[in-house]
């Protein structure tokens, strides 16, 4: 009897549940899903200075096969009160299908003194290796369409 399996979550997708039925969950075009995004725990060897969080943002390809290609994350990081500015979060991420279905961008950024990355909401629009344009952002729990993907209470 099989008690359990190991799988390779960077070759399977999250299931359709997690993404297709949150109100924070938005795709790319039909290239590119935005899985979540959160602090990024650093590495043996990767130091942040003060007040720097590093950000990981997780995106997910329905593609299998074909070449890397290399997309831009084009964001911010939106203050959820008065007071703050926004951080500019940009950075570029690969999605290899040979390699996994799931893609990371990490970005370090400099928040004010005394803020968090809970502070913060995610505004995004990802850019398109092809044709150098932002592909069009789907909010998945409402279908509805926007040029910027991201919600306050995300």
């Amino acid at each position: 009897v099989a008690f359990a399996r190991v799988y390779d979550l960077r070759r399977i997708p999250p299931p359709a549940w997690l993404i297709e039925d949150s109100p924070c969950s938005w795709r790319f075009g039909d290239k590119v899903a935005l899985v979540g995004y959160g602090p990024h725990r650093p590495v043996a060897g990767e130091q942040l200075g003060p007040n720097e969080q590093a950000v990981e943002v997780v995106f997910q390809t329905r593609e299998t096969g074909g070449s890397p290609a290399a997309y831009r994350l084009d964001g911010a990081l939106v203050p959820r009160s008065d007071g703050d500015a926004p951080i500019p979060l940009t950075t570029t991420f690969t999605l290899n299908p040979d390699r996994g279905l799931l893609a990371k961008a990490i970005r370090t950024v400099q928040l004010p003194a005394g803020r968090t990355l809970g502070d913060y909401w995610l505004q995004a629009a990802v850019i398109d290796p092809a044709t150098g344009q932002s592909l069009p952002a789907i909010h998945l729990a409402t279908s509805a369409p926007s040029d910027r993907a991201g919600r306050a209470e995300c």
